[in-house]
């Protein structure tokens, strides 16, 4: 006998699907379909979907940065920080208040992180380099500008001595014999290099070697204007300032941010309930 069917849409919680299914096949009442493969089945939204996706997507991005926060805020042991979990809205006003605050204080704290790790890559290879040219390593930024020479050091990613005499050969058809151009491995794949030139053919250098595609060692922007010798000599006294004030910054940081790290684990806790309920 032929029955009228109809169709439904069951609608509920993704983690008893198996549970749900199962019982509808040992009830056999219902042709069950998927509704993502067949095209057909038309599937009516439930009331206020589009609000209540709006509002999840709305909660979870409060809870990414409070996640954000929490973590530049560290582990708190304080017994005394109050727990009760303010509603969203509240949440919203407190992070737009405070992100004035932290932003400047994070964004300092990652400076100096990333200073700490660059400087080193720029002294070692100088270190090896400075040797190269002794007289104008003895020279300080004062002599050197009364010179008129200007000094640039590379560092090639080959140990092929033939790259370094093909550069000479493209500097001496550029320059004639105005240059001078020294060169020493500083690790087993790379070769060191410092062309010392009259200021006045800097920019027509650094043209060339844009041409041969060889990059410059060049330097963070507060040591450009130091000799070499003087900029190995302020980064080894930066790198001596910098875990302090790495220090201090995160002091700060964390006293701004951990009086508030427990109510905001409460308020994330509450906000992740409320985004599984709506969803």
């Amino acid at each position: 006998m032929l029955v009228p069917m109809t169709k439904v849409q069951i609608i509920g919680r993704k983690p008893h699907v198996e549970a749900v299914l199962d019982c509808l096949y040992r009830l056999g009442l219902l042709q069950l379909a998927s509704a993502y493969e067949e095209r057909e089945l038309e599937l009516v939204p439930f009331p206020g979907e589009s609000e209540r996706a709006e509002r999840a997507d709305e909660l979870g991005l409060l809870v990414a940065r409070l996640e954000g926060l929490l973590a530049l805020a560290g582990s708190s042991n304080d017994s005394q920080v109050s727990v009760e979990a303010a509603d969203a809205a509240g949440i919203s006003r407190e992070l737009r208040a405070l992100t004035p605050l932290v932003e400047p204080l994070a964004n300092r704290i990652e400076d100096l992180r990333t200073e700490l790790t660059v400087l080193p890559r720029y002294i070692e290879p100088l270190r090896h380099l400075l040797p190269l040219v002794p007289e104008l390593a003895e020279l300080d930024e004062s002599e050197i500008r009364a010179l008129e020479l200007d000094t640039i050091a590379l560092v090639l990613n080959t140990n092929d001595e033939a790259v370094v005499d093909a550069l000479r050969d493209a500097l001496r058809t550029e320059l004639g014999d105005r240059f001078a151009l020294v060169a020493a491995p500083v690790d087993p794949d790379a070769i060191g290099c410092m062309i010392v030139i009259p200021h006045k053919v800097t920019q027509g250098v650094q043209a060339l070697l844009g041409r041969e595609r060889v990059r410059q060692m060049a330097l963070p922007s507060r040591y450009e204007d130091l000799s070499f010798h003087g900029a190995v000599t302020a980064m080894e006294s930066r790198l001596h300032e910098i875990p302090a004030e790495l220090d201090q910054a995160q002091q700060e940081l964390h006293a701004l941010l951990g009086p508030r790290a427990a109510a905001w684990r409460a308020a994330r806790e509450r906000l992740l309930v409320s985004i599984e309920r709506i969803e």
